[in-house]
């Protein structure tokens, strides 16, 4: 489910994606005029305003409140719900937490994956802390994705369009961690029940993206992931759970997946909960991509 205009628009650029109609997806959003134009097959209208919150958590909050009959009825006979929103505006922020709370009070695990405003943006920084305090206490586990990642960690400036586009990718890149895991089969299967007990009171979770690209793609990933001073190592260092997807655009051998996982596992301490899984995109980008979500809790 996509929550408030940011949300949203990650869901409609994941639904673009082939595969994307595998997805049982939601918007839901106090904006009428910007839910009408998601690609989601269900749409949640919150509240009884039809203009938006105007950047206000309370609005945000107060909307989702007043639409419980409509997000438990969405949300009847669902196994697993993972949210979508951009944090330090007023829909997003402010109803993240009550969607999140509802569906848990119906046993529903709830993920959430959410974005954090710009450095410069103070005001909606702030914002964005007290929305994620309130998430964080209602869901198994939350994913935040700055802003200022994407660009930092490609180490040059880049256009806002650009920026956007980068951000689109990381956020769909980790929602289909998880959904690719569930729904496809693979080499290495990892079902909803073995995902759901490794998200269950973790907390709030890194991720790492690394990739490969042409014939020296497998060499590429072990070389990021075996350098010392890396960010692979600063990923990994104190870490209790990790969670490994890894992904091919072609044709992935037992040996790659081996050598991988093998490379992975010589960082943390030998009590970390591990779970790895494999799938397939040909449309990928890249040949090769590695995901690694992690938790410090054990």
């Amino acid at each position: 489910m996509g929550v408030g205009d940011a949300g949203c628009n990650f869901l409609d650029a994941l639904l673009c994606l082939p595969g994307g109609e595998q997805l049982e997806c939601m918007a839901a959003n106090t904006d009428a005029a910007a839910l009408a134009r998601s690609h989601a097959s269900t749409k949640l209208h919150l509240g009884t305003s039809w203009a938006g919150t105007g950047g206000m958590i309370s609005a945000g909050r107060a909307a989702a409140k007043s639409s419980r009959r409509t997000i438990r009825n969405a949300l009847k006979h669902r196994h697993f719900l993972i949210l979508v929103a951009g944090l330090g505006g007023g829909t997003g922020t402010g109803s993240t937490p009550v969607i999140a709370k509802i569906a848990r009070k119906m046993g529903i695990p709830v993920i959430a994956i959410v974005t954090r405003p710009f450095s410069f943006e103070n005001g909606r920084e702030r914002l964005a802390r007290k929305g994620l305090r309130r998430l964080r206490r209602q869901t198994e586990a939350v994913i935040t994705v700055s802003n200022d990642e994407p660009g930092v960690r490609r180490g040059q400036d880049t256009t806002f369009n650009h920026m956007s586009r980068l951000i689109d990718k990381e956020v769909i890149n980790l929602v289909r961690c998880f959904t690719s895991t569930i729904l496809e089969p693979s080499m290495v299967n990892c079902d909803l029940s073995k995902v759901l007990d490794w998200l269950k009171g973790a907390g709030e979770l890194s991720a790492l993206c690394i990739t490969g690209t042409g014939e020296s793609a497998l060499q590429d990933v072990l070389a990021a992931v075996q350098a010392e001073d890396g960010i692979v190592a600063r990923q990994l260092d104190g870490t209790r759970r990790v969670f490994v997807t890894i992904t091919e655009s072609s044709a992935l051998t037992m040996s790659s997946v081996r050598k991988i996982v093998r490379t992975i596992e010589q960082y943390p301490a030998p009590d970390v909960f591990y779970i790895y899984a494999t799938t397939s995109e040909p449309d990928l980008g890249v040949d090769l991509r590695v995901t690694m979500i992690t938790s410090r809790i054990r």
